[in-house]
């Protein structure tokens, strides 16, 4: 993210040294929610139906690991 100052053409970032999205706060914590949904979800029970709910649940929230 650039900040441009009004009038001077100047740019500076606007984050303070962020370089990735990966540096921002709000990644780690969405990563972190992912990483204890997985492990909620694989603490289902062993039945064919908690089988069944447990991949539809880990195929919606696998978007932060198969695209970034």
């Amino acid at each position: 993210f650039i900040f441009i100052s009004e009038g001077l053409g100047l740019r500076q970032p606007a984050f303070g040294g962020v370089k990735d999205f990966r540096d921002l706060q709000v990644w780690n914590k969405a990563v972190d929610l992912f990483e204890q949904a997985v492990k909620d979800i694989n603490s289902f029970p062993n039945t064919e139906a908690a089988k069944i709910i447990s991949n539809q649940a880990l195929r919606s929230i696998s978007f932060p690991e198969l695209y970034f």
